[in-house]
């Protein structure tokens, strides 16, 4: 999900407590909640940094790896589509994963 706030923007993952958070990036919104984490980002320096991560994450994969994302991400027609599948991907490609990877925490 994604919020604007007056101070700040987010990016929220509703069972964000589940995903593999190496690079320490997500902060619980408050202090009652179990499962929500989100992302904050303050200043567009934030964001480029965080693109700056996806981008290298991405190029350290495999080459097979990287076009299986790659055709996943350009097949749909409609741009929000796409949009959707990188955002969900994101996590899967920082965690070195593959698309199709089927054992979580395997690495190469």
């Amino acid at each position: 999900m994604v919020s604007a706030f007056k101070h700040y923007c987010a990016i929220s993952f509703f069972k964000g407590a589940l995903l593999n958070d190496t690079k320490n990036i997500l902060e619980k919104p408050g202090e009652n909640s179990q499962a929500v984490r989100l992302i904050k980002f303050t200043s567009s320096e934030r964001i480029k940094k965080l693109k700056n991560d996806i981008k290298n994450a991405f190029e350290a994969l495999t080459p097979g790896r990287q076009r299986g994302y790659i055709l996943y991400f350009s097949a749909p027609k409609q741009s929000k589509t796409r949009v959707s599948r990188i955002e969900k991907c994101c996590g899967k490609i920082l965690n070195d994963e593959g698309l199709h990877d089927k054992y979580k925490g395997w690495k190469r």
